[in-house]
């Protein structure tokens, strides 16, 4: 066996591969190894018999190598190659580091944005005198509590006298960028010489 190595050694060109080398070193060393614990447990006369027989088959098996064909050396080439190729892949698969399982991330739920909510906060006023006379100024604040923008349409606004009686009502178209989420914007509208009467105001928000 080592003999027909040898001859297909020297006749191929070199496997390159380190991995199919050693495994075919490793097959040769294990056969060795076998051979030679089957030959420990002989007995001396057993031992020159198998000797003998050993050294005619040494011989057949040199004139059956120089007979034999390239076709059956190429194929005992490649049934060394497949048999490397299998214990390599099987010793691969064995090693192989497992994969570690891939957790899903939890899905983030999207925030729910709610519509603008128009709230009245607050609606005051100033008389300011000058040299023109009196101005009735009037300042309104409104609250987005939503977080969508919005605008109110128009308020209304009403002047009363100490007894609440209505003097005069106009409304008052609202203009403006829209009012961001969770924010307040004021505004403001101005009235010369308002009634001698005037006491108070009251304002009203359309959406």
């Amino acid at each position: 066996m080592q003999h027909d190595a040898e001859m297909i050694q020297n006749e191929y060109p070199v496997i390159d591969d380190p991995q199919i080398v050693e495994t075919i070193n490793r097959l040769k060393r294990k056969m060795q190894d076998v051979a030679d614990a089957f030959e420990a447990t002989k007995t001396p006369a057993q031992r020159k018999i198998s000797a003998k027989r050993n050294a005619k088959s040494s011989q057949k098996k040199t004139r059956k190598a120089r007979s034999s064909s390239p076709v059956k050396r190429l194929f005992l080439v490649l049934l060394l190659l497949l048999s490397g190729f299998g214990i390599a892949s099987y010793v691969n698969i064995l090693f192989e580091p497992a994969i570690p399982e891939q957790v899903a991330a939890p899905e983030i739920a999207e925030p729910v944005l709610l519509p603008a909510q128009l709230v009245l906060k607050s609606a005051s006023y100033e008389i300011l005198t000058s040299e023109l006379g009196k101005t009735l100024e009037i300042t309104i604040s409104v609250e987005n509590q939503g977080d969508m923008k919005g605008m109110p349409e128009q308020f209304s606004i009403e002047l009363v006298d100490a007894a609440s009686t209505s003097l005069m009502k106009w409304p008052m178209q609202v203009e403006g960028e829209m009012i961001e989420g969770r924010q307040t914007r004021s505004f403001v509208t101005r009235l010369i010489e308002p009634p001698a009467d005037f006491a108070n105001i009251r304002v009203s928000m359309s959406k």
